[in-house]
């Protein structure tokens, strides 16, 4: 077994890191598998916001993560929930165009499997399963020490 930190160190998991000012400050920890890093870094950047007048996803990326990284309150199932079924504990993270698929390793700690434009999402509802079974198989397979995960968590439990 290894520990986050090891699976960093390994390349297993990469921290997002997001330009902050000088008054602000880590209070949470957002970390991706390399395929989500990827997607994010790639796809995400080229894409267009689904609804006229929406800001760029890209945009829309970068506010969420430096949100959730500062620590800024983050309201109810508007910005993330808990996918059907609840006792699989796969947290997704949303934004108008873009849904990021993963849990929480503890309190404050996101680790995102993976990544889709809302746009495919709508054009194909299955995506949705695919991804909470691929984040499943990802975190089960991943050699984190246990508990691998917050289970039976609700909102208040994952995010102060």
């Amino acid at each position: 077994m290894a520990t986050l930190v090891q699976l960093i160190e390994k390349g297993v998991l990469r921290p997002v890191h997001i330009k902050l000012r000088r008054n602000e400050f880590r209070d949470r920890f957002f970390l991706g598998l390399p395929g989500f890093r990827t997607w994010l870094e790639n796809e995400v950047k080229t894409a267009t916001a689904f609804y006229e007048g929406d800001i760029q996803p890209k945009r829309q990326a970068l506010a969420i993560l430096k949100d959730f990284i500062v620590g800024k309150p983050f309201p109810g199932p508007k910005l993330y929930k808990k996918m059907s079924p609840h006792t699989d504990d796969v947290w997704e993270l949303r934004t108008p165009d873009l849904r990021f698929f993963g849990w929480f390793y503890r309190k404050n700690c996101y680790i995102a499997t993976s990544g889709e434009l809302f746009e495919k999402l709508k054009a194909d509802e299955r995506l949705y399963e695919e991804h909470r079974i691929n984040c499943i198989k990802a975190r089960n397979g991943m050699d984190l020490d246990p508990p691998k995960y917050l289970q039976g968590a609700t909102a208040d439990d994952v995010i102060d």
